[in-house]
């Protein structure tokens, strides 16, 4: 509760949805770590030139320690060799949120990028039509950069849910509990730890949503021709791309921000008020509009801030790790 006051007391004194963020400030940092490598090189590289002219000379009189000029190349290059490795590393991820939808124009799209530990948020959008929501995430994987997808969607149905159904016959009772039939175990976690309820996948029309999300994400494979697994960890393979299921509801709660009263057209203020308790977490783009005119670029870009969470390692994992391959699990932050 301590964490929520704070924030929300922030929220009312109109914390700013600015570039310079905390973590905006982490990224100008990483780019001036970039810019430092780069200016080493030049100079160490003019350097090693010089000595190694130096030394020609040196040679050309009777000396032959021309070697040694070599070595302060080589030492140069060692360097730069390891800055840049720092640089990679800081720019080495790259989180797309999709907010899902039976609708095309309902669903909307997120992307960041996680950058010396903080992450900055680049863009968000409602979607258009289908084929342009394909290629638009198609096109962000096809940079050849390690991709985390969240999908605000179930991936995934009860497990008790497939044997009942297959054995029932018409006008016999079903014998399974209401909750363990049409919720997962991960539903339920989450109503343990926030309070919160998702939609039960097995009774309710989010069933849909949760189908036409699967449909996405294989076109998206298609189109791409990068494969999309399932990520259970944060440790994701170099040059690869892994899914995970988020709820933003969830996650703003996590974090104490503003989690409901935001989805007419007509509450601009209360997604503005969203933007800058976001502010606090992630670096903003420029341009905010679309997040203030779509409550749905708006959750994809929650997506992004849980898919921060989940490379943090701040998300409660799964204790029965079998079942969540089966039915899936919401990667949410434990709240603090």
């Amino acid at each position: 509760m301590r964490c929520c006051r704070r924030r929300s007391a922030m929220a009312s004194r109109g914390v700013p949805w600015v570039k310079l963020s905390r973590s905006s400030r982490g990224w100008w940092k990483g780019q001036v770590v970039i810019a430092a490598g780069l200016l080493l090189l030049v100079a160490g590289y003019w350097y090693a030139l010089s000595v190694t002219r130096n030394l020609h000379k040196r040679s050309a009189s009777g000396c032959h320690d021309l070697p040694a000029g070599f070595l302060v190349l080589k030492f140069s290059l060692v360097v730069w060799i390891g800055i840049a490795s720092v640089s990679l590393v800081q720019m080495t991820l790259q989180i797309i949120g999709i907010d899902c939808s039976t609708d095309p124009r309902g669903m909307g799209f997120a992307r960041g990028h996680l950058v010396g530990g903080n992450c900055q948020l680049e863009t968000a959008a409602p979607g258009t039509n289908h084929a342009a929501n394909v290629r638009l995430v198609a096109q962000w994987l096809e940079d050849g950069i390690p991709s985390l997808i969240c999908v605000d969607a179930p991936l995934g149905w009860p497990v008790p849910l497939g044997p009942n159904l297959a054995a029932h016959t018409a006008g016999a009772p079903v014998p399974t509990v209401p909750n363990q039939l049409f919720r997962r175990e991960t539903d339920r976690e989450v109503k343990r730890r926030l309070n919160k309820q998702s939609l039960d996948v097995g009774a309710d029309r989010i069933a849909r949503t949760a189908h036409a999300a699967l449909g996405f994400l294989d076109q998206v494979q298609t189109a791409s021709g990068v494969k999309l697994p399932m990520a259970w960890s944060p440790a994701l393979p170099l040059a690869a791309a892994g899914v995970i299921e988020v709820y933003p509801a969830a996650t703003l709660i996590a974090h104490c921000f503003t989690a409901s009263g935001y989805k007419k057209r007509e509450q601009v203020a209360e997604r503005q008020g969203i933007l800058g308790q976001l502010a606090t977490v992630l670096g903003m783009p420029e341009d905010v509009a679309p997040m203030l005119a779509s409550a749905d670029a708006l959750d994809a870009a929650v997506c992004v801030l849980a898919g921060f969470d989940f490379m943090a390692g701040a998300c409660q994992s799964p204790v029965d790790t079998e079942l969540a391959r089966k039915e899936g699990w919401i990667w949410v932050r434990t709240p603090g």
